[in-house]
């Protein structure tokens, strides 16, 4: 199989994969939220979110690392067998300090009970992502995607069982977690066609590894923490009420910002042999073509779920997440539709902020992340805890935008100063018009069912962008050509 139908079949393979893991994502939030209640999913959200400040430590950015090795030529069993023992080591050592600290946090034990079953996927979540860097510098993400769509219908499966049994929090936290496990099993029974299994240690060469790595895990844990610290400084100030209100726009937001991730490491490959081989030409063809593309994606989600946040969040949550605030802004309660509102901005500026971090990773410039990253999580630090006290989950969206803001301007200054792309723009105007005349059509048009409006917005909009010339049927394909 030719580069470029490996390429398009592993994208069209993803955006399959992607939309089901997507669906069953939405059907689990819907279940957990209607079945847990506001400050119930408040809970639920606190004991992921607090692990997810711990997990992204362990993977200490090794996953970039090992698909540029593994494209690079190095053996790959070697390359797989070194990562995973040093995983391995970074997730135990992780998974015990998570545990420590939740001691001496002030939730209920239910919560406490939670962040214990949920720590436990520190450690195989650490060894899945191994598996998945080979699949995706071999190309093969078909195999990471059906290990993981298999293990989200199991996971699934057993929520569903734990609702219909009555069970409590734990419970529902413990089956969500399972799903992670079972992505683990057949990860790692999918990559045994092209690494030996089992671990291995050399010093030397850890060694080395880390130091390549550490760049990307430092900026990993910076942006993780502007992430997801928020939740949890919610969760310490004003408790499991506000967390839930935040929790359902935030979940959301964390199943749309997968998407430029899945896009960009699709593309990742082909942009790193380009920047090796020193074709110039086809990085800045690969690169405008991919912001294009992602901006597409960045303006059509605000056009599309501007208009619709609040029958989304009710067909998704229940009416109970449009009612429920314990802020109001000039009379407005800020209920969960209107954080979407807010925080959909933030997922529009990470479709573009994918692309802008993962290309200097690619320049071989990952330590010159390292400061921005610094700067816009110490900015998000102070004013979430400066301002969460008196505005709440209000002052976190807000804040979280802003953030996202300060690294898409630093990472395009860094991209610009690596390699001088000339970003043209007269698509990103296009497609901004475009987007324009969607939320007002999809306003026109909001007495219609939430489905069947969002399927009008999104085939409008795509209509608009062919007429306009801005998609094209080559747009994907000419990304890998020579």
């Amino acid at each position: 199989m030719s580069l470029t139908r490996q390429v398009a079949y592993n994208v069209s393979f993803q955006t399959i994969g992607k939309a089901i893991n997507v669906l069953i994502g939405l059907v689990s939030v819907a279940i957990v939220t209607r079945y847990l209640g506001v400050e119930g999913y408040g809970a639920y959200t606190t004991a992921f979110a607090y692990i997810a400040v711990f997990s992204v430590i362990s993977d200490f950015g090794f996953f970039w690392i090992i698909v540029k090795r593994i494209a690079a030529g190095e053996d790959i069993s070697k390359v797989v067998q070194n990562t995973l023992s040093l995983r391995l080591l970074f997730a135990s050592s992780v998974f015990l300090l998570s545990l420590l600290l939740v001691a001496f946090m002030p939730y209920d034990p239910a919560v406490k009970w939670s962040i214990l079953i949920v720590a436990l996927s520190i450690i195989w979540s650490s060894q899945t992502s191994v598996y998945t860097a080979v699949f995706q510098s071999k190309l093969k993400m078909d195999l990471a995607t059906i290990a993981e769509v298999l293990g989200r219908i199991l996971g699934l499966g057993l929520l569903i069982v734990a609702v219909n049994l009555s069970l409590d929090l734990v419970y529902v936290v413990g089956a969500s977690v399972l799903s992670t496990f079972l992505n683990y099993v057949f990860s790692f029974l999918f990559s045994l066609k092209y690494a030996k299994a089992g671990y291995s240690f050399n010093y030397g060469y850890s060694k080395l590894f880390i130091r390549e790595a550490l760049p990307i895990g430092i900026v990993s844990i910076l942006g993780l923490l502007y992430f997801k610290i928020d939740t949890i400084i919610l969760s310490l100030f004003k408790g499991s009420l506000d967390v839930g209100v935040y929790g359902t726009p935030y979940k959301i937001l964390e199943i749309l910002t997968a998407l430029p991730v899945m896009f960009v490491g699709s593309i990742f490959p082909a942009l790193t042999a380009a920047f090796t081989q020193k074709d110039s030409q086809r990085l800045k063809r690969i690169f405008q073509i991919s912001f294009d593309t992602l901006a597409i994606g960045a303006i059509g989600v605000v056009a599309i779920i501007l208009p619709l946040s609040k029958p989304m969040t009710v067909f998704l949550a229940g009416g109970e997440f449009v009612s429920t605030s314990t802020i109001s802004v000039f009379g407005v309660s800020m209920t969960s539709d209107i954080i979407l509102q807010i925080l959909i901005f933030a997922v529009s500026l990470s479709f573009i902020n994918a692309l802008f971090t993962n290309s200097i990773v690619v320049f071989g410039n990952q330590r010159k992340l390292i400061l921005p990253y610094a700067i816009a999580t110490t900015f998000n630090l102070i004013f979430n805890f400066l301002l969460i006290p008196k505005y709440s989950y209000l002052a976190a969206a807000v804040i979280t935008v802003l953030t996202e803001v300060i690294i898409v301007i630093a990472t395009y200054m860094l991209v610009n100063s690596s390699v001088h792309i000339n970003l043209s723009l007269k698509n990103l105007a296009k497609t901004v018009l475009c987007g324009i005349v969607t939320t007002i059509f999809l306003y026109l048009i909001l007495n219609l069912h939430f489905i069947i409006s969002a399927f009008l917005g999104v085939s409008f909009f795509a209509i608009l962008l062919y007429l306009m010339g801005v998609i094209n049927k080559n747009n994907l394909t000419s990304l890998f050509k020579k």
